[in-house]
């Protein structure tokens, strides 16, 4: 029964400490993956040389047709074409929120990322009004903010995307930080249960000693009762 009860605590103190690391180091997984496979990159290489070789083949063929019925109707088709295409660049660009190609592609990157955002703050204003003395839970909540700010920084302000090194270097002290962060957590957690203990130890000791030798055996029932339900 007590070896039990000591996995079911060492699993209760691990447990929070890999939730925490999977969740934080998420954010930034996806940079330790290639961006194609290989198979891609030698498919896409191979047609940009046969697209290369085919422009070649067009432009010859255009010289050639020059003068001719064909060649003709070819360049007036293509002079309207570059028309419609210059009126669909205008309308692209008026579409265009915030560097995203629609109001809705915009709304479907920011609405989860703010909800997340409103979340987190909740979070961190309840912990400063139930877990005033938890500092790993501020630590933890601070942390997971900067997910969604570094992500409205690049929806708002698009930029150069930062190098892989710096996403692997962000992902290391953010699992720092949130191990830490849980550790903190875990400490208040064991000081607050301890504290409880104690409590209900003195408690146990004070209803002792004032109950009467005929009720003591009663009582001691109800108190082992209650140690066992916590």
């Amino acid at each position: 029964m007590a070896g039990k009860i000591q996995k079911d605590q060492v699993r209760n103190k691990i447990a929070p400490f890999i939730v925490a690391i999977i969740c934080i180091t998420s954010l930034y997984s996806f940079e330790f993956l290639p961006s194609f496979s290989d198979g891609y990159s030698s498919a896409l290489n191979e047609y940009k040389i046969a697209e290369k070789i085919n422009k070649s083949a067009l432009s010859e063929i255009k010289e050639n047709a020059k003068g001719t019925s064909s060649g003709d109707k070819y360049v007036e088709t293509f002079a309207v074409s570059l028309e419609k295409w210059k009126k669909f660049k205008v309308a692209k660009n008026e579409e265009a929120v915030f560097g995203f190609k629609s109001l809705q592609l915009f709304i479907a990157e920011l609405g989860p990322m703010l909800c997340f955002f409103i979340y987190i703050l909740y979070m961190i204003f309840r912990s400063f009004y139930f877990d005033r003395k938890n500092v790993g839970v501020k630590v933890l909540h601070g942390l997971i903010l900067t997910g969604p700010i570094f992500y409205f920084y690049w929806i708002f302000q698009p930029f150069q995307d930062v190098s892989r090194v710096t996403y692997y270097f962000m992902t290391f002290v953010s699992a720092i930080v949130v191990v830490f962060a849980v550790f903190l957590i875990t400490k208040y957690q064991d000081h607050r249960i301890n504290r409880l203990k104690k409590g209900q130890f003195e408690l146990a000791k004070f209803t002792f000693k004032n109950t009467k030798a005929e009720k003591r055996e009663e009582m001691l029932t109800t108190i082992e009762r209650i140690v066992k339900d916590n």
